[in-house]
């Protein structure tokens, strides 16, 4: 048998041409491999998605957390404010006390959140603002350095042997310092959320 013979008897016996099997298969296969593609493009914008929405949480939570550690304009700057005029009272150093013990597992809570938010903010922002961002909570006019400033300093209200001219003016110094760390609160508050950006 001749190759020629061969060939036409092949086409004879096999009902289906392969050049048509080829053609639908390919065509079959470009469709699914087009679907496929456009699926794994809707799973990648999904998954891009929830990865923003889920940054968007920790960056809120941390806001959160920046906004606690604020001093508000009343309670203890309020205090602060009638012994740095001369004014204080024994009570007023007692609410020092107390609202210093009442916030005292939140604010650890919210700085140890915030410790571990600093690599999130070296990435996004920048070793310098890391390190601002330290500074903030740790530095020496940061949030825990003027909680402890703030301790030591209600326990001179149960003692009648301090100055109070001296007394006065470290109440004074912790206001500036309370107002500085409250500025810096709300640029970095801004900045993790985004707010004023174009």
């Amino acid at each position: 048998m001749s190759f020629i013979e061969y060939r036409e008897v092949r086409k004879m016996s096999d009902p289906s041409p392969n050049v048509n099997i080829s053609l639908v298969s390919f065509t079959d296969l470009v469709k699914a491999l087009r679907e496929a593609l456009g699926l794994a493009g809707d799973v990648q914008k999904i998954v891009a998605s929830t990865s923003q929405a889920y940054q968007r949480f920790k960056d809120r939570k941390a806001a959160r957390q920046l906004g606690a550690l604020s001093f508000p304009p009343d309670e203890t700057r309020q205090y602060l404010g009638r012994i740095a005029n001369g004014e204080g009272t024994p009570e007023d150093f007692e609410a020092i006390r107390r609202r210093l013990s009442e916030t005292g597992g939140e604010i650890e809570s919210c700085i140890a959140g915030l410790d571990k938010y600093s690599d999130v903010i070296r990435e996004k922002f920048g070793l310098e603002v890391a390190h601002k961002w330290t500074d903030l909570i740790h530095g020496y006019d940061g949030k825990a350095s003027i909680r402890f400033a703030l301790e030591m300093f209600a326990e001179q209200g149960d003692e009648s042997f301090y100055d109070a001219a001296a007394v006065a003016k470290e109440a004074g110094w912790i206001l500036e310092s309370i107002d500085s760390l409250n500025h810096r609160l709300v640029e970095m508050h801004d900045m993790v959320l985004g707010l004023g950006e174009k």
